[in-house]
């Protein structure tokens, strides 16, 4: 169980900055798109 936990730590971490890159993407095109759009 203990070393179930620590392997996950560093998943969850890794999920979480990979969800942050993704959605800083998102909100860079979004940006580029509206400025274009507008």
């Amino acid at each position: 169980m203990t070393t179930q936990h620590a392997a996950t730590a560093p998943k969850i971490a890794t999920t979480i900055k990979a969800t942050f890159e993704v959605i800083s993407n998102l909100w860079y095109l979004t940006k580029k798109v509206f400025f274009f759009m507008f």
